[in-house]
């Protein structure tokens, strides 16, 4: 199986869900798979809590076993990071995450007011 079938296959199999505390174990486990596969810094440890606190997690599961993608949703800014498995990682799983993550931040925009002018309804 070719590399792009096999992540084609890893992504049709997957469920994205909201993340809890309770995630922020295998979170780690993701964010040290991902740090010791390139070296670069990613979100530190100790700050992973807090930042759950403030913003919203979304994870990405493979299966039920662990997560292999997670993002974070900082409230009035958006995208405030993004990890995925180096094992799994594609731009095509990039861009569904980062999908997720932009519609959920225009859904907790507030809706524009449907009143203009002086109490005049639009229509």
């Amino acid at each position: 199986m070719s590399q792009s079938s096999a992540t084609t296959e890893h992504v049709a199999a997957t469920r994205i869900r909201r993340g809890h505390h309770s995630d922020l174990p295998a979170i780690n486990r993701l964010i040290e798979r991902a740090n010791s596969a390139d070296g670069l810094p990613r979100v530190d440890h100790a700050e992973l809590e807090a930042v759950t606190d403030r913003g919203q997690l979304i994870v990405l599961e493979i299966g039920a076993t662990e997560i292999s993608a997670v993002a974070c949703i900082a409230a009035g800014r958006g995208l405030a990071f993004l990890v995925l498995d180096p094992a799994i990682a594609s731009l095509e799983l990039e861009q569904r995450m980062i999908a997720v993550a932009d519609a959920l931040c225009e859904a907790q925009q507030p809706a524009p007011s449907t009143f203009c002018g002086r109490g005049k309804r639009r229509r």
